[in-house]
């Protein structure tokens, strides 16, 4: 590897709403389209409605969902033990 090429960027285990949000993206999409919703700018939209319907969602279900995260992010610390989230500024 040469000095110029960028490392490999290690992504950011998901949190339970993009769980949530990756698990009902089509359903919702449909949603808004049949209340002719969409806008046009569908993934803006599908993120608000997913939004709005993760806060209506009962405790249970936000926390198998939470569940999930849990589990993806002990697989991340296993395939990433080095792993440090470094935001950039």
């Amino acid at each position: 590897r040469s000095k110029w090429e960028k490392p490999e960027k290690i992504p950011r285990p998901r949190n339970a709403f993009i769980i949530y949000r990756t698990a009902n993206s089509r359903k919702i999409a449909r949603d808004l389209k049949a209340r002719g919703k969409n806008g046009g700018i569908l993934n803006q939209k599908v993120s608000q409605y997913a939004g709005e319907q993760w806060k209506a969602e009962p405790e249970e279900v936000k926390e198998r969902y939470r569940g999930y995260a849990r589990q993806e992010a002990e697989q991340h610390k296993r395939d990433y033990p080095d792993y440090v989230f470094r935001p950039r500024r």
